[in-house]
């Protein structure tokens, strides 16, 4: 028989992790700007001096400093010196000071100093400390040879100094500057990074929704433009700026959203783009965290897909705003998981009875003001400039038999008790066939809409054709007033079983040039055929 024995086994860091700890960090100067002022946060300070001497950068701050005894936490890979809030909300690595393992580093605080030669970053000699000097509050290091050739102090002080107010700018840390030329600012003071952000917009921000949730503030700022080069999601961790391209960002916020708006004075309709800036300003990483060491780069799990998911609520939130022009194509999927009621795109209808109208409020509007009520839409066609595909309704005259039933037009015209009365409740039916139904001084013209082979509906240039073979003269209804218009759906369900449902509507409109796509005519009831 077998004898079975268990071992625990720990996880542990061996020695070669030390000897590649030059190899954690990219080394660049925002990396360790930005490390040395992350510490600096995390020791309470509340402002930080950068001076540049002969080529060495000196960074001192007030903070609570480190004890003598506490010093060697400096090259503790893991360790720290920092409450117990700031483990709790932030969760550091306890690698930053490593970010220096490239340079000879001097460091002083309360009453000793250490110097440290960049082998001693990788185990290969040994950092001395001495003890017995005069107290001094805060934590400094000197950064040897930060700038290696004194000739290129003027040029690269600059670029630093742009570096360093980059860096701190959200940190809720002020910066002093010493020694740097003479462009560089003196003093960089904190900004609020949900509203600095957003200066460069101002005067062209059309809305904003924000909310704190799940660790974070989300800030949504719909923009009027494009904007195609601008990373338009940033997350601020504590100072540190992450920003995503469009495609790196994996929420669901269009890029870009292209519409029209109606200018009343000109009584016009303009072609108009909008984005939307996403920010998330982090107050603990419950949820969003980066990946370690560095905290360049995002960490792809629940939390983070989370808060992608809040962030597109909050923009269907934003959107459902009636007053607030949107050009979220009708498609989009964020329109069928939205529980908030988008409202239809606005873009310009084209030709309905030879004018140019746009989908507002439940309805349609022309340059001029003049309305048609949701109900009477039939069939529109929108302009080819980019919302095409995309347009919110089809034509009426374009149902497709598919999975997914009644097209969303049919779904206006019948209230859901509609088809629940005529089909039984939970069927999805299945438009196989419209007929449209015209009566106009006592006769009564029938028109079918579809090809009565393929069961698939007509397209509305195809109307003119319709009536023409259905032995009507389209001339005759000329300056005829019509006393109804009606349409009749023949629909499947699952079973295979019909019935028909009909509608009564306001108007209809088409081109009697059935190979033409511009619809010029329309058959309203209670008016004259209008063409």
């Amino acid at each position: 028989m077998n004898t079975f024995t268990t071992t625990p086994v720990e996880a542990t860091l061996g020695r070669k992790l030390i000897t590649r700890a030059d190899q954690f960090f990219s080394h660049s100067q925002d990396c360790i700007i930005d490390e040395m002022i992350q510490n600096s946060r995390r020791a309470k300070a509340k402002t930080v001096r950068f001076t540049l001497e002969d080529g060495d950068l000196i960074i001192a701050d007030d903070g609570h400093g480190l004890t003598a005894d506490n010093a060697h936490i400096l090259l503790m890979a893991g360790g720290s010196n920092n409450d117990d809030a700031t483990e709790a909300f932030e969760v550091p690595a306890g690698l930053g000071f490593f970010a220096l393992a490239k340079y000879d580093v001097v460091v002083r605080s309360h009453d000793w100093e250490m110097q440290i030669p960049k082998e001693a970053f990788t185990g290969g000699t040994t950092a001395a400390l001495t003890r017995g000097f005069a107290h001094q509050d805060g934590l400094s290091i000197r950064i040897r040879a930060f700038i290696p050739l004194k000739g290129l102090v003027e040029h690269e002080g600059g670029k630093l100094g742009e570096t360093i107010e980059r860096c701190i700018r959200y940190s809720g840390l002020t910066a002093t500057l010493q020694g740097f030329p003479q462009e560089v600012p003196a003093v960089v003071v904190p900004r609020i990074f949900l509203d600095h952000a957003l200066e460069q917009h101002t005067g062209q921000i059309t809305a904003i929704a924000s909310e704190t949730v799940h660790g974070v503030t989300i800030k949504l700022a719909r923009v009027r433009g494009e904007f195609w080069r601008m990373d338009k999601t940033k997350i601020n961790f504590f100072g540190k700026v992450i920003s995503l391209s469009d495609s790196q960002a994996r929420h669901q916020v269009p890029s870009v959203e292209k519409t029209v708006e109606l200018n009343t004075e000109k009584k016009a309709f303009v072609e108009t783009s909008f984005c939307t800036i996403v920010l998330i300003d982090v107050h603990d990483t419950s949820h969003l965290k980066l990946k370690l060491p560095e905290r360049d780069v995002l960490i792809q799990d629940e939390g983070l897909d989370l808060i992608w998911r809040t962030v597109e609520l909050l923009y269907c939130r934003m959107l459902s705003n009636p007053a607030i022009v949107n050009g979220l194509p009708a498609d989009h999927s964020l329109r069928a998981t939205s529980p908030y009621p988008i409202p239809r795109p606005a873009c310009v209808v084209s030709n309905l009875a030879g004018t140019r109208w746009m989908p507002v409020d439940q309805g349609l509007i022309t340059a001029d003001g003049d309305r048609l009520e949701r109900h009477e839409i039939v069939s529109v066609a929108l302009e080819s400039y980019g919302v095409q595909e995309s347009g919110y309704l089809e034509s009426m005259l374009e149902n497709v038999v598919g999975d997914d039933g009644c097209s969303a037009v049919t779904r206006v015209m019948f209230e859901a008790r509609e088809i629940e009365q005529a089909l039984g409740q939970g069927v999805v039916p299945h438009v196989i066939g419209n007929t449209l139904v015209i009566k106009a001084e006592g006769d009564e013209i029938q028109v079918p809409l579809d090809d009565g082979e393929s069961g698939y509906a007509l397209s509305y240039k195809e109307v003119g054709g319709a009536i023409r073979d259905a032995e009507t003269d389209i001339d005759d209804l000329y300056n005829t007033v019509v006393e109804d218009l009606a349409l009749t759906f023949r629909i499947e369900d699952p079973h295979g079983d019909e019935r028909t449902l009909s509608a009564p509507i306001a108007a209809i409109y088409f081109n009697p040039d059935w190979d033409t796509y511009d619809p010029l005519l329309l058959i309203a009831k209670g008016r004259a055929l209008v063409q």
